[in-house]
């Protein structure tokens, strides 16, 4: 079954098969094809979401079936093309299975909004369940290690939030929703248990494997992917570790990327992990993977820090107004992105959106300033985890220093709302 899925697949691999499906259409090629690496925690959810929602918006609009809106007419053209899954805010099978159950629901709603032969309706990305260790000096948060017997338990969580409650919480909010209630009763009790995505994951993966041989290096430069990492890097550095022994393929892996967007790090803040505070969840998950991502792709990246989300909380008007708004028929994403925004603005302290901005910067770059900063990863001491400027072997790399909020807001209302 993991085979049929794609799961057992390594990543690089999985970008070449991405890139094998998508090049095979020529309406797509001008699509900017992202690779998202999550450890599927709410606010991980709901980034992908933006960019689902994102994607159907212009599905829709091609297809003729959606009124003009000026703040999506004008955002980027991203199509989520594959999806790994990492340790961090869940143990990484766990959070294969939300991807796959959330996905599940995105393919059956869709197929209902778009007509099943049509070529504008949205494709289901590939899913690939990551590493589930760290490099040695990673940190496992308590509530992570609980599901990991033997496990040496880190420090204390961040959150009161139990990660592991989000495959109820997407089954909760779409099940309470009018707009779902029926419609969801109707898909499960008339499929088998074997889900709609698995099988269309199991289709595109024999069909890709059987086109790789025709499939060169050349073909697959020519498909640029940005990856969305809203996790800790491990599954990125040990893809760099395994290109790396051959120059040739390090090179075309390089070229095949055109930019990583990083949420992580805490340039001029104060970190999110206690008692000391030097580091953030992300990089301190697995800091000697940042390390060996910052050092050799460092002109790739964009780092989204603390600095930069700790400026988008949520205020009482964009709660008001997200509340106001009902989410277009059919659409997981956009119902999931408003219930997950009502959820975070109400029930996180801080009230923040952290992997929220990452994906508003792939839709819509103007929402951020950055500048070049020559950042060092600590990878060991009581500093350990810290993003830290001018330090020891720094390397220049794009930060984002502020955020547009009210374009931001903007932005997540059109999204909800939609077609």
């Amino acid at each position: 079954m993991a085979r049929l899925l794609g799961l057992s697949l390594p990543l690089s691999l999985l970008l070449l098969l991405a890139a094998t499906v998508t090049l095979s259409s020529a309406s797509r090629q001008t699509a900017r094809h992202v690779l998202v690496d999550s450890d599927m925690g709410y606010d991980d959810l709901a980034a992908i979401s933006m960019l689902l929602a994102n994607n159907e918006y212009k599905s829709a609009r091609a297809a003729g079936r959606a009124r003009e809106n000026d703040i999506l007419d004008a955002t980027n053209e991203r199509e989520v093309v594959a999806l790994e899954t990492i340790l961090g805010d869940l143990y990484t099978p766990n959070g294969t299975s939300i991807a796959l159950r959330f996905l599940q629901l995105v393919n059956d709603t869709s197929a209902l909004a778009f007509n099943d032969a049509s070529s504008s309706k949205p494709r289901v990305p590939f899913v690939r369940q990551g590493a589930d260790t760290f490099f040695p000096g990673g940190l496992v948060f308590p509530f992570v290690a609980d599901q990991l017997p033997g496990v040496e338990q880190g420090l204390p969580p961040t959150s009161s939030i139990d990660p592991l409650s989000t495959l109820s919480f997407i089954d909760h909010i779409l099940g309470q929703s009018k707009l779902f209630s029926s419609l969801l009763f109707s898909i499960f009790s008339s499929r088998s248990s074997r889900s709609s995505v698995l099988f269309l994951l199991g289709i595109k993966t024999d069909i890709a494997f059987r086109s790789i041989p025709q499939h060169n290096a050349a073909s697959t430069a020519q498909s640029k992917f940005t990856i969305l990492a809203i996790g800790p890097l491990t599954n990125l550095a040990l893809l760099i570790e395994q290109r790396e022994r051959n120059p040739f393929l390090f090179d075309t892996f390089l070229d095949s990327i055109d930019q990583i967007v990083v949420m992580g790090g805490a340039v001029n803040v104060s970190g999110n992990v206690p008692p000391l505070n030097f580091a953030e969840y992300n990089i301190r998950g697995d800091p000697h993977a940042a390390k060996v991502v910052f050092e050799r792709l460092h002109q790739k990246i964009v780092l989204i820090p603390l600095d930069c989300m700790l400026q988008a909380v949520c205020k009482p008007d964009f709660l008001e107004a997200i509340q106001s708004i009902l989410p277009r028929p059919f659409s997981v994403p956009s119902e999931y992105l408003k219930q997950s925004i009502q959820f975070i603005c109400e029930e996180w302290s801080p009230n923040v959106l952290y992997d929220v901005v990452a994906a508003s910067f792939l839709l819509d770059p103007s929402i951020l300033t950055t500048s070049v900063m020559n950042l060092s990863i600590i990878t060991e001491g009581p500093e350990i985890g810290r993003t830290m400027i001018n330090g020891p072997s720094p390397h220049l790399v794009r930060v984002a220093t502020s955020l547009d909020l009210a374009r931001l807001y903007d932005l997540l209302l059109a999204l909800v709302r939609g077609v």
